[in-house]
């Protein structure tokens, strides 16, 4: 008889066991199929213990995380006293099996496997969430339908006090020492795995011998992996995205058949068809002068062969001695210029000396224009002028900015980018500029920010709401979620596109799963109107609370009014009250118009008309119409 969990049919092997797919002291994971919805997915079943519980939080968190890169959890039950969760299963081979086979990886491969990681640890990220077991045990990789390799994390948030992880060398110092945890202890056990992936065994307990480990690859990548090794979180990455933003500036600078060095070109130059027809004349002339000098060295006969030979040609006429043949400079030269060039830009970039590092790989690219390293090291330093590991004001862009435009001309797209984010609001239509020469090179996130720029009429003379919508389009369809938010807005107003609620809550579905905070707002706004959904309060105030969690002022707003009348949730003035007062700290105009309101009216918290008028003046100087308007009924300049 099979063995059945509520509507989870554990599968069978056909010798009739049950198919086990891991089993350890905390429980079993079986092969199992939902008989509602007809898909294989992944059961653990947990042995009954008192450490059930904090496993059974992590689980009710970690099913909240939707990610391409992650193993989602679908389902979390109980049966007679047996805990158990279903999740998505993955059919695919572990690295670790992968590293085993081939001892290590590819740079690019690698980072590629990195690169994806750090994405899904990201979107853990925003969710508070942190696995605590990243090694090479617990990551899966499979093929899509184009052939590339996906990475999915296993068991996310769901490690066990003591793993795997510490036992074998991927286990960050405080997860070691059970010191409090966070994103950069997941950083480090990533570093250990591509650490590993690289060399082919775990880094060493000693930075020397890592370093030398490490010696033969690139600069950028040995500085990455080295930085998230570091003993001191604090030294590490701080957050998953800075990191990511490193890895893809390495990963501009690796060429993708990550094979050794491409040959030096041939000595001889393929410009000139005449070339070779010169090196066979010289080639025989060489040939019958050492035939000659042969022939004179050992036979008298030899010497008369060569002087009845030598009427042929006048004595008046020298025979042509043969010239050397010269190197050709133009395919030499340039290859130790080049290299040496790289050399100097690599050490620049460790000194930090970035301007530098950019005006020498803009100058060698106009030098030697079949160069490829110098746009690489471009986008690298661009790359990383970006992340939050550099902190730009205006004050160091300006001696970066002629450098930073050269590589933004010469289509670098991270320059083009920087520029973009670094100019929006002092220099908008520079920064439009910057931004759809990215998009036009396919960055998504440029696309994004074009569409939203044209949308707002920033950086242009008016508004171009249809030229948003185009943007916005291409960039949701390449699954940015802001893109997404952006569209599905334009479809509730009917901005630039026909007004659709329907289409727009599809759309915000999907955002919300990734977490996208105005999303959860304007979901929740269309649930509140029973717009392209049915009007549903208590999903109204769901999506609310969401979006005030991630920080949307819109949805603290909107979700003290339900408290404050009393919809969706039970009637609570004075929760009202806490939440807007919470986001006028913040500095959202709205909630510092409402609670300034409650303060005058001494609803939900203590009659303090001075504060309210604090308040009121501070949400009209924010841009609040209505603040505006009430500061002027009552004569108080803001």
């Amino acid at each position: 008889m099979a063995i059945q969990f509520q509507h989870f049919e554990v599968l069978t092997r056909p010798d009739g066991t049950p198919w086990e797919l891991e089993h350890d002291e905390r429980g079993v994971t079986y092969k199992a199929r939902d008989v509602n919805l007809r898909s294989d997915v992944a059961l653990r079943v947990w042995t009954p213990g008192p450490e059930i519980e904090p496993i059974l939080r992590e689980a009710r968190r970690a099913a909240g995380l939707r990610h391409t890169n992650v193993a989602s959890i679908y389902h979390l039950g109980e049966q007679d006293g047996v805990f158990f969760f279903a999740m998505e299963f993955v059919d695919g081979r572990l690295l670790d099996a992968r590293l085993e086979e081939s001892g290590k990886l590819p740079p690019a491969a690698a980072l590629d496997i990195a690169l994806q990681i750090s994405r899904a640890l990201s979107a853990a990220a925003r969710q508070g969430l942190v696995h605590r077991d990243i090694r090479p045990g617990t990551l899966k990789l499979l093929r899509d339908d184009d052939g590339r390799t996906i990475v999915k994390i296993m068991d996310f948030g769901l490690a066990p006090e003591i793993s795997a992880a510490v036992e074998s060398g991927y286990a960050s110092p405080e997860r070691i020492g059970n010191g409090a945890l966070d994103a950069r202890s997941d950083i480090y056990a990533l570093g250990a795995t591509i650490f590993h992936m690289l060399t082919g065994h775990t880094p060493a307990t000693d930075k020397p011998s890592r370093e030398a480990a490490l010696a033969e690859l690139d600069p950028p990548i040995r500085q990455v992996v080295l930085q998230m090794l570091d003993q001191d979180p604090a030294k590490r990455p701080q957050s998953a995205n800075d990191l990511r933003l490193q890895i893809e500036a390495c990963l501009n600078s690796t060429p993708a058949p990550p094979a050794s060095p491409p040959p030096l070109p041939p000595p001889v130059p393929k410009k000139s068809s005449a070339l070779p027809i010169t090196i066979l004349i010289v080639s025989v002339l060489i040939a019958l002068i050492a035939a000659g000098w042969f022939i004179v060295k050992n036979s008298k006969f030899e010497m008369s062969v060569v002087t009845n030979q030598a009427v042929v040609i006048p004595p008046s006429t020298p025979i042509p001695l043969p010239q050397p043949t010269p190197e050709p400079p133009v395919a030499a030269e340039p290859i130790e210029t080049v290299e040496s060039q790289a050399e100097k830009a690599d050490a620049l970039i460790r000194a930090e000396q970035y301007r530098d590092a950019l005006v020498l790989a803009e100058q060698t690219a106009t030098d030697f224009p079949d160069a490829a390293w110098p746009k690489q090291k471009m986008e690298m330093i661009a790359a990383l002028l970006r992340s939050n590991a550099f902190v730009m004001t205006p004050t160091k862009l300006r001696p970066l900015r002629p450098a930073l435009e050269s590589a933004a001309a010469m289509d670098v797209v991270s320059a083009q980018m920087l520029l973009g984010e670094e100019l929006r609001e002092s220099e908008p239509a520079t920064a439009l500029k910057w931004f759809r020469a990215a998009a036009q090179n396919g960055q998504t996130e440029a696309m994004t920010q074009t569409g939203l720029m044209l949308s707002n009429g920033k950086g242009v003379s008016a508004p171009d709401p249809a030229l948003a919508v185009e943007w916005l389009q291409k960039a949701a369809a390449a699954g940015d979620m802001d893109a997404t938010t952006a569209l599905a807005e334009c479809l509730i107003r009917g901005k630039g596109i026909a007004p659709d609620p329907k289409r727009a809550a599809t759309l915000l579905n999907v955002a919300v799963a990734f977490d996208q905070p105005r999303a959860f707002n304007l979901l929740g706004d269309l649930y509140l109107k029973g717009s392209g959904v049915p009007q549903n309060l208590d999903e109204a105030a769901r999506f609310f609370s969401r979006g005030a969690e991630l920080g949307d002022g819109d949805s603290m707003a909107k979700l003290g009014l339900l408290y404050l009348n009393g919809q969706g949730v039970k009637k609570d003035p004075q929760k009202a009250a806490e939440i807007w007062k919470t986001g006028a700290e913040r500095g959202f105009p709205s909630c510092m118009f409402n609670f300034a309101q409650l303060l005058s009216s001494g609803t939900g918290v203590r009659l303090d008309a001075g504060a309210a008028q604090k308040w009121f003046v501070s949400a009209a100087r924010a841009g609040n119409a209505m603040a505006i308007e009430w500061c002027r009924e009552n004569k108080v300049e803001f």
